[in-house]
């Protein structure tokens, strides 16, 4: 594959995955299926597939009217988590992730890429909008700078705040100090945040009466088998267990399970 281009030695990571991919769709000899078929049990659509290296005319998500609509990328790849391709951009030296293209499958990329595969940069767009150059994201994964170190701005952050304030009546109320009924608190000095439900707990025992009731620590019964009979028989308790909002409250205390209390799960 890389022969048949000459494309950068940097791209040789993509020619390898999508020669496996392909492989993997391709009948074996000791079984007369493929290691798709034997693993998902399914018959794969192969209509996906494309040449690898081919010319591809990519659609840009908010097109200049003085630029051109699509831009000429080289198709190098799929992506494992959504349904899109990898293209090479490069104009710009970037590869993007788009889910419709216009391919060119007979004209192979013949020019040789100068820059370095160091200089690379990712972009990928939302599978909401696809096909589209969204924005650019590093390949490589950065830790945070130590405190010494200048900090970079978002260069798109501040343009992001004055297009939203003039779509709506908002202003910036500083770091957030609640979301969806989440507390959180901030220790500069030790780099650390930290999520609390602390007072939507509090809340919820109000809710169902149960906040003046003692706190303690009870061990976890192991092997513990529960059924029907250990429940309400009594006329009496059923009537009174009808009256309980079971599935409200079990509801939202699965709020604070899923979140940050999973503690509260053996509860």
């Amino acid at each position: 594959m890389m022969n048949l281009i000459t494309l950068s030695l940097s791209f040789w990571d993509y020619a390898l995955e999508s020669a496996t991919r392909i492989l993997n769709m391709v009948p074996t000899k000791k079984v007369d299926k493929t290691p798709y078929e034997l693993w998902y049990e399914k018959v794969l659509n192969l209509s996906y597939l494309k040449v690898w290296g081919c010319e591809a005319l990519v659609k840009r998500d908010t097109p200049d009217k003085l630029q051109q609509r699509s831009v000429k990328c080289i198709f190098i790849g799929y992506p494992k988590e959504i349904i899109s391709y990898y293209f090479y951009f490069p104009l710009e030296n970037k590869i993007v992730v788009a889910r419709y293209a216009e391919f060119f499958e007979k004209n192979l990329i013949t020019q040789e890429v100068s820059r370095r595969a160091i200089d690379l940069e990712e972009i990928q767009d939302e599978d909401t909008s696809p096909s589209e150059i969204t924005s650019e994201i590093p390949t490589e994964v950065e830790c945070f700078e130590p405190p010494q170190k200048e900090v970079i701005p978002i260069r798109s952050l501040q343009s992001v705040k004055d297009y939203l304030g003039k779509c709506f009546a908002m202003k910036d109320l500083g770091e957030a100090a609640f979301i969806l009924r989440i507390k959180i608190y901030r220790d500069r000095s030790k780099r650390l945040i930290e999520l609390s439900q602390n007072a939507y707990m509090d809340k919820i025992l109000k809710r169902y009466k149960m906040d003046n009731s003692k706190h303690g620590h009870i061990l976890m019964q192991e092997r513990l088998d529960l059924n029907k009979t250990q429940g309400a028989s009594k006329p009496k308790e059923v009537k009174y267990v009808k009256n309980v909002p079971y599935s409200s409250a079990m509801g939202s205390i699965m709020y604070a399970v899923r979140c940050t209390r999973l503690d509260v799960a053996f509860a």
